[in-house]
């Protein structure tokens, strides 16, 4: 806490208001010497070092405020990053987040139609087609839709996963009751017996 009141003796010394310039360069030495002394410091895995890809420092004394963008989501093929609004108590030696939300980095990829590569699909099935989308096995009781080949990995993992639960609900929705997917893989489905 002294090394937090130490810092606050030179903050106090900043005029209130947005920080820029050369005084943006001394207020985040500051923060970033003290930054771990926070007892949430490392809320959503938030080290000093990311301190440096701040935006909109703003000083009120005894508030400092700053927005960072976290790129967590874009590991995972997300087109948006989230924007985490950080406000530390110099008084109370309390840092935090007190506003989230996220930014766009890039263009969405369209919202993918997948009712007709569902029927499409399904109606193979129903007619015991042989085709490059299909896998049949167990005397053609069990079948597999090869959905690499119907719904194309473009790079965005979590758009390309919701698309096919999308359109797995989609066929078994259109199979009915002479159908039942099977726990794995998820992309089979079994014909349901009669005499079951």
């Amino acid at each position: 806490m002294d090394k937090i009141k130490k810092a606050y003796e030179q903050m106090s010394k900043i005029p209130n208001g947005p920080i820029e310039g050369d005084v943006d360069n001394l207020v985040l030495a500051i923060i970033s010497s003290i930054w771990t002394y926070f007892p949430d410091h490392d809320d959503t895995s938030m080290s000093s070092d990311k301190l440096l890809r701040w935006e909109n420092p703003e000083w009120n004394d005894p508030f400092l405020t700053f927005k960072i963008e976290r790129h967590g989501g874009t590991v995972n093929g997300s087109s948006r990053a989230f924007v985490h609004t950080w406000q530390v108590d110099f008084k109370q030696g309390i840092a935090k987040i007190i506003h989230r939300t996220h930014r766009q980095l890039e263009q969405a990829s369209k919202r993918l139609n997948v009712k007709p590569l569902a029927e499409k699909c399904s109606q193979l099935i129903e007619s015991e087609a042989v085709h490059e989308l299909l896998k049949w096995s167990h005397g053609g009781q069990r079948v597999q839709i090869q959905i690499s080949k119907v719904i194309v990995d473009d790079g965005y993992q979590q758009t390309v996963a919701g698309r096919r639960k999308r359109f797995r609900l989609a066929v078994d929705e259109l199979l009915g009751n002479d159908w039942l997917r099977v726990a794995r893989p998820h992309n089979t489905w079994e014909k349901i017996m009669e005499n079951r």
